[in-house]
């Protein structure tokens, strides 16, 4: 009936399994200035602009206009992309601003169709880790 949390699991862990507000854009002013100055890549289900931030630090924006679909279905494509966000954060370089704009084809994708759309993209952008560059990092 009740779910308890693992004793064993550090606090390390748990916050890996979150996706914190601090690595989110949540101002307009944060999102003019990437649409303004930010490199733009697209494919049928996002749009994607992205702008280098000089910190230390990859977050994300989203939107999603009304052409998505009710507010259910809007709030269903920002979890998918926030979720494959931080699904993909290990492979992305840090210290950039991403800005995600949701298609009306976005709707209908399931979590590893968006995961996998967006990696294209940010392949595209060339923000993805060289494998190099990931190995170095799990050490």
């Amino acid at each position: 009936m009740y779910e308890y949390r693992d004793s064993n699991s550090s606090p390390y862990e748990e916050e890996r399994r979150k996706f914190p507000r601090s690595l989110r854009l949540k101002k307009k002013r944060e999102f003019e200035r990437v649409y303004k100055n930010g490199r733009r890549y697209w494919n049928k289900t996002f749009v994607i602009y992205i702008l280098p931030n000089g910190i230390n630090v990859t977050r994300l924006g989203l939107t999603v206009s009304k052409k998505v679909g009710k507010s259910v279905k809007r709030n269903r494509v920002k979890r998918l992309i926030r979720e494959s966000f931080r699904l993909s954060q290990e492979q992305i370089m840090p210290g950039y601003d991403i800005v995600v704009v949701a298609q009306p084809r976005a709707c209908g994708l399931k979590c590893q169709q968006a995961q996998s759309e967006l990696l294209s993209l940010f392949r595209r952008g060339r923000i993805l880790k060289t494998s190099f560059e990931a190995l170095q990092a799990n050490e």
